[in-house]
């Protein structure tokens, strides 16, 4: 397995809408941490991976160069993810929302 790759961790953080410190809360680390994984000055432990990958939804391989699942499928992941946490009521209006953006979407 290669290393933990500085950009993936950059844009699943920002597809979640954290900023740094939101993500270093979630990992029970500084903010100086995210900054040094993401521009790869550090690579994170095997017990950070674990936590970032978490805190992202992910799995630890997604975080890797080599991982085996591309960014679009990783993203889905994270979707489903999200929306399982959601309550029933919830995820009823969620897909309700897709139903209609499907619709509009029709209309063009």
């Amino acid at each position: 397995m290669g290393k933990v790759s500085p950009d993936r961790i950059q844009r699943f953080r920002t597809e979640f809408g954290y900023t740094q410190e939101d993500l270093a809360e979630l990992c029970g680390v500084d903010a100086s941490c995210i900054s040094r994984w993401e521009t790869g000055k550090w690579s994170p432990s095997t017990a950070n991976s674990v936590r970032l990958a978490k805190a992202l939804k992910v799995s630890v391989e997604d975080l890797y160069d080599d991982g085996e699942a591309s960014i679009e499928d990783v993203a889905t992941k994270q979707a489903v993810a999200e929306f399982q946490e959601l309550k029933p009521q919830e995820q009823g209006l969620v897909l309700t929302l897709i139903r209609e953006l499907k619709k509009l979407r029709e209309k063009d």
